[in-house]
């Protein structure tokens, strides 16, 4: 991507002309399409080709869990909705199978809040598409409308919460639970990360006041709150949602006050967004920045001057554009090496690797995963003291019940080591 961008801008074109074509229906058809692809994916994971990437679903997609494969196709349905309105003979048959495949593979993935997403971002499609709001003269045809449609939306929530009541309730146990992370830091949260480094703290502490909750027995390693907004108050405190929510204001507002071409799919795109920022953990996955930064581009296209970029103006963002590039291989590179050492070291080859985890420490230190891994070893090859330095400093970014059990196994094994 930074590349591309490198290029486009040392090619100094008509900015404008260039912008429109990257924002372009047919540039949104192709991401539908790749979209259809993940879909098949996960359908010929559901028949048995092709495994699962995680043990307890049978699709993911390509991804790690149906989270992110239901996120991806719920962002993306809008876009295929439209296109199916607008499309004729053959080609609507062949985008209406393709959407109806999107929706199929939402049930039989147990996605709840991609089902929700996208039936409400298709009725908005419909109302604005057809001009169903502008059929509304009065009141009488206000409620012909929409009492129908809040009635149809009541039994769909009731409907999707006994689908799966244990997980539903689980959801109300973490919120609950983050209520009382926010009353404890609701200016400025715990920062970044600060939800996965207390929360099971707070877990265990409710428990404690709670013996006989109700929901004691969906207690869990927990890493998300299931809904994005909580997770932004618990990280940045209340200043911090306040931002988020007024760059999400910002979008909507320009977009309901502009005449774009697109604002039907722009609109759906926004609002299954929104739907699955609610209930799940759409910001999790890298392919949703993505997917919403080039929507979020989309909208703002028109607004971009109609001229070349000057070199003054040129220099800069290529700089920028060039570090981002640095940046990224220089990570790429070090996720790289500790997969390798890692491999190694489950081989039984823990010892012989332990330089090597010591030399890419200094580079990996802020990623929690590689600390826990390290320590892991460290426990593993006997080093029981650098094991809880290391595993100390990965509880301010990470905690959960196996890291808990690991410190408590290495401060056992160093007592006994120190007996003998």
């Amino acid at each position: 991507m930074f590349v591309g961008v490198i290029l486009f801008i040392f090619r100094g074109t008509n900015l404008y002309s260039e912008v429109q074509k990257l924002a372009s229906f047919s540039v949104l058809k192709g991401l539908f399409l790749v979209g259809v692809l993940q879909a098949f994916y996960g359908l010929l994971q559901f028949i048995g080709k092709y495994s699962s990437n995680h043990n307890f679903f049978a699709i993911t997609g390509s991804f790690d869990n149906p989270a992110g494969f239901a996120a991806v196709l719920s962002l993306l349905f809008p876009i295929g909705v439209y296109w199916c309105i607008k499309s004729k003979r053959f080609e609507q048959r062949l985008i209406f199978f393709s959407v109806g495949l999107v929706v199929f593979l939402l049930i039989i993935s147990g996605s709840r809040s991609g089902l929700l997403a996208v039936a409400i971002s298709s009725l908005i499609i419909f109302a604005i598409e057809f001009q169903l709001l502008s059929k509304i003269q009065n009141l009488k045809n206000l409620k012909l409308y929409f009492i129908p449609t809040f009635i149809i939306l009541f039994i769909s929530l009731f409907f999707l919460f006994k689908w799966k009541p244990d997980s539903a309730n689980g959801r109300l146990l973490i919120w609950k639970v983050s209520t009382e992370m926010i009353k404890e830091k609701p200016l400025f949260g715990y920062g970044y990360k600060g939800f996965q480094a207390n929360y099971m703290d707070f877990q265990a502490q409710y428990f404690q006041k709670n013996p006989q909750s109700k929901f004691k027995h969906l207690a869990d390693n927990i890493i998300h709150p299931f809904n994005e907004f909580i997770k932004i108050t618990v990280n940045f405190g209340i200043c911090g949602l306040l931002l988020y929510l007024s760059l999400l204001s910002l979008i909507l507002w320009k977009l309901f006050k502009s005449k774009h071409s697109l604002k039907s799919i722009l609109l759906g795109c926004y609002t299954s967004f929104i739907i699955l920022s609610s209930f799940s953990y759409p910001l999790h996955y890298a392919p949703i920045w993505l997917l919403f930064g080039h929507l979020t581009f989309v909208l703002f296209s028109a607004w971009l001057p109609g001229k070349k970029l000057s070199l003054l103006t040129r220099i800069p963002i290529i700089g920028v554009c060039l570090l981002g590039v640095s940046f990224i291989t220089f990570k790429m590179n070090n996720e790289l090496k500790w997969k390798d050492i890692a491999v190694k070291s489950f081989q039984g080859k823990t010892k012989l690797m332990l330089p090597n985890y010591a030399k890419l420490y200094p580079n990996m230190r802020h990623n929690e995963l590689f600390l826990y891994n390290y320590g892991a070893e460290l426990n593993v090859a006997g080093q029981y003291k650098e094991s809880i330095m290391l595993l100390n400093e990965c509880l301010s970014k990470y905690n959960d019940y196996d890291l808990q059990m690991l410190l408590a196994d290495n401060y056992q094994c160093r007592l006994v080591k120190e007996i003998l």
